[in-house]
């Protein structure tokens, strides 16, 4: 089974362009546009990696990290 990445990134060229090279390298790409959505999916879907936007209107990624990391058994690393 191929690794799992969640990439969070609300500009569609963005979101794809990288996640389109890393399927043709065999990984599974879940996307979302929406930081706290981001969260919600990292947290159900607990993926190996998560390529996180910064800037978002409503929860930006540095919120989506902490509270990523606040709700961790320590797995998430920065």
């Amino acid at each position: 089974m191929s690794a799992l990445l969640l990439s969070v990134e609300d500009n569609e060229l963005d979101r794809d362009m990288p996640g389109q090279r890393l399927e043709r390298k065999g990984y599974v790409i879940q996307r979302t546009a929406d930081g706290a959505q981001g969260v919600s999916m990292a947290t159900e879907l607990r993926p190996a990696l998560i390529l996180m936007d910064l800037r978002f209107p409503v929860l930006d990624g540095w919120e989506a990290i902490r509270r990523l990391k606040a709700g961790s058994t320590g797995r998430w690393l920065t």
